[in-house]
């Protein structure tokens, strides 16, 4: 009797093994929270300097989409050795 209840505070759902696997989860959830807060602080500043700078948004779009102004030429370089 003592064996089995032994063996049931130790491995059932509830149990000691549970226990200390709930906590391991919990410390790696914590520590997942942390990054995206971290993650989520990181993006609010960069949201923040954008919209302090007024040419912010048009750099990025000459930059990432290659937008040009009207009458404006785009000019990309080649890969090296493609002339």
């Amino acid at each position: 009797m003592v064996l089995y209840g032994t063996a049931a505070l130790v491995s059932s759902d509830t149990g000691l093994l549970a226990l200390i696997r709930y906590r391991w989860e919990s410390r790696d959830l914590a520590r997942d929270k942390q990054a995206l807060m971290k993650r989520i602080r990181h993006q609010r500043e960069h949201v923040q300097a954008l919209r302090a700078d007024p040419f912010a948004l048009e750099r990025i779009a000459r930059e990432r989409e290659h937008r040009v102004r009207s009458g404006e030429i785009l000019v990309l370089p080649g890969a090296p050795g493609s002339h």
